[in-house]
């Protein structure tokens, strides 16, 4: 089962290729607690990062911090390829030795980054390095390896002013208003109709466009970001379940019980003995 929480703790770092086909599906909004950049090299997709939506075309670098609940939705007519580099901010403080934390919320402020094709091309070439001293390596990998991860880095650091802008058509402005009207009243008895009403659009409108957009229907969204806050506050607080149920937006306890279990496959409880183990 894949989970909303990617809680498996890498070590310092992670390098990733795939290629997705046009019949590949990103079921589920995830997060983890690391670093991610997402470098799309062909084809077309569109991330979902923290309610905001964000249009993607082959150069463009996804700069996702920690905790950031997110998910691609792929074009089916377009194969994707694309690599994902992961890391911790303790292998960050390696690299960078001082001030790391100023360099990383710099660089992850805004999530979307365009490069020129001349550093777009030099940007390909660290990852096609990096990943292939990963996937082969010898006896001077674990020396290179960082020095590649500090180059790209620097490089996205350096050129950071190249942001993206959106051009969202006026449907994809409503879903995004409404997806972060979610975020910001989940605790509410939000209803599809009140959301609706919020974006001047009709329930049923509203209800294709949402899930044409997002790639999940209205009440998934809605639960989903209720469990990420639950998961937030099993983590980090001592609040009891009861207490966490009410607060993310569940009158019905043994429901959010049903709904945490179904997507997470443990009980609130089990959830927050294996958080507090992998801390």
């Amino acid at each position: 089962m894949e989970e909303i929480l990617l809680s498996d703790k890498i070590k310092d770092y992670k390098i990733d290729f795939a290629e997705r086909d046009a019949d590949f599906h990103m079921d589920r909004f995830h997060y983890h607690p690391y670093y991610e950049i997402y470098f799309l090299l062909s084809g077309n997709c569109s991330a979902l990062i923290n309610h905001s939506i964000y249009h993607l075309v082959p150069g463009d670098f996804v700069l996702i911090p920690q905790s950031a609940m997110h998910r691609f939705v792929y074009d089916c007519n377009s194969t994707v390829k694309r690599y994902n580099l992961f890391f911790t901010m303790d292998f960050a403080a390696s690299l960078f030795h001082s001030d790391t934390k100023d360099i990383l919320e710099h660089l992850f402020h805004y999530p979307v980054l365009h490069l020129t094709s001349l550093l777009q091309g030099n940007a390909t070439r660290l990852f096609d390095t990096l990943y292939q001293e990963t996937v082969g390596q010898d006896s001077c990998s674990q020396a290179v390896i960082p020095a590649y991860i500090s180059l790209i880095l620097s490089l996205l650091v350096r050129n950071r002013d190249h942001i993206q802008l959106q051009d969202l058509d006026s449907a994809e402005n409503a879903i995004q208003a409404s997806a972060r009207y979610i975020s910001t009243h989940f605790q509410e008895p939000v209803s599809l109709h009140m959301v609706a009403d919020y974006v001047h659009m009709s329930p049923t409108y509203y209800s294709k466009k949402f899930k044409q957009i997002t790639g999940v229907g209205f009440k998934e969204y809605l639960t989903k970001t209720r469990l990420y806050e639950a998961t937030e506050l099993l983590t980090h607080t001592s609040l009891n379940v009861t207490e966490i149920a009410i607060r993310c937006g569940f009158n019905d306890g043994n429901y959010f019980g049903d709904a945490f279990r179904k997507e997470f496959g443990l009980s609130p409880l089990q959830y927050r003995k294996r958080q507090k183990n992998l801390l």
